[in-house]
């Protein structure tokens, strides 16, 4: 597959063909890595970083609790039989 280097402002630019985009699933605007070897480069996916949510996150969309069957509210106010923290 032969692709072309052009001048764009003061930036060397080289088109990825939709082909190798999708075999990839990239995306315009995804972060790459360039690795320089002896003879060329390699191009690899920066592994995406998943968001961690604090528990106000995960809760802010919660408006009402379901209710709980009597097993359930016994679960929850028995006493601990291990190393949970309550």
């Amino acid at each position: 597959m032969m692709v072309s280097i052009r001048q764009q402002g003061g930036a060397a630019v080289m088109t990825i063909p939709v082909e190798v985009l999708r075999k990839f699933d990239w995306k315009a605007g995804e972060k790459v890595d360039l690795e320089l070897l002896d003879d060329g480069f390699r191009v690899r996916p920066i592994a995406k970083q998943r968001k961690r949510y604090t528990l106000a996150e995960l809760l802010e969309g919660c408006d009402e609790m379901l209710p709980l069957s009597e097993e359930e509210k016994a679960w929850m106010s028995g006493t601990p039989v291990g190393r949970e923290l309550i």
